[in-house]
């Protein structure tokens, strides 16, 4: 089984139902096809931007809460911690935040991270970590399943 880091706006945009390669990511994993990783850093961005107004109009229309998307986020990602050395690691210069990602799939042994993210996709890869966009990982993985 394939293992992936989904950046928080991944989620965020596969969970509210929009239809295209993060609404697949999300599919795939309620279907036990891929694993979904992240951690208590991840999942506290995650629960901060799901209640900014912006996307108010979006749960309203799907008929959700901010409550009922954390509770599903939990019911589906996979949650580690980063060891304390790990936790020290700097990735990405540009935008520290995003080094919780590396993090996360170095702690679980994901090879992807997911995300659309410039910071994360310029670099490219971490060692044996490789980011991509949603469209490329939904592409590449429906051929191989």
């Amino acid at each position: 089984m394939i293992k992936v880091v989904p950046d928080t706006n991944i989620l965020i945009s596969g969970m509210l139902g929009t239809p295209g390669p993060t609404r697949r990511i999300i599919n795939w994993a309620l279907e036990k096809r891929i694993l979904i990783f992240g951690s208590s850093a991840t999942y506290q961005e995650f629960c901060e931007k799901i209640q900014i107004g912006r996307l108010q109009k979006y749960l309203k229309r799907q008929i959700f809460s901010p409550e009922k998307i954390i509770l599903d986020y939990r019911a589906f990602v996979n949650m580690v911690e980063p060891n304390s050395t790990e936790k020290l690691a700097r990735y990405i210069q540009r935008d520290p935040d995003d080094d919780e990602y590396v993090r996360v799939a170095r702690t679980c042994a994901a090879k992807i991270i997911i995300t659309r993210d410039r910071d994360l996709l310029d670099i490219g890869r971490f060692g044996d970590v490789r980011t991509i966009s949603p469209e490329k990982f939904t592409q590449a993985f429906s051929k191989i399943s």
